[in-house]
């Protein structure tokens, strides 16, 4: 197993590009944590984009959002990539500002929107995160075989 996984997410919106990304070493870290240590890394790493999205379901741009995800642990790599309309973003704040009233606007509505860039996150998010995990494991039980020669332990 690689010591070091590389995690990039990358969002294109509004013919502009936003990247981060995250090395995580000593992987027998993440192996003893005690927490889903892969998912707060990739909080941690999809904060700021986040951020730079919120402002566009204000804005005039009605394009597509792309969100991609690629993580590299060792000679494998793992990618998604999300795309959606931001007027189908919009559109979605619409309604349901329509549906629950006046009430919804300021606060309730930024909820709403940060709670709909979430969910674009974690579709982008999901299946990368669900590969390294099962990477992770696989060479876990692996390493566990060639040390005792048992791989039911």
């Amino acid at each position: 197993m690689s010591d070091t996984i590389i995690i990039t997410m990358k969002v294109i919106a509004n013919e502009n590009t936003a990247t981060t990304t995250r090395s995580i070493s000593r992987t027998d870290d993440i192996r003893k944590a005690r927490f889903d240590f892969i998912d707060f890394e990739f909080r941690q790493l999809s904060a700021p984009l986040k951020d730079t999205l919120i402002p566009l379901l204000d804005d005039r741009y009605d394009g597509p959002v792309t969100i991609y995800v690629e993580s590299r642990a060792g000679d494998k790599v793992f990618k998604n990539e999300k795309t959606v309309l931001n007027s189908k973003l919009k559109q979605i704040v619409r309604k349901e500002t329509m549906r629950h009233g006046i009430i919804s606007y300021g606060s309730q509505q930024q909820e709403l929107k940060e709670q709909l860039i979430d969910v674009l996150f974690n579709e982008a998010t999901a299946p990368v995160k669900k590969s390294l995990e099962e990477d992770i494991k696989s060479n876990i039980k692996k390493e566990k075989y060639e040390l005792t020669g048992d791989f039911c332990k």
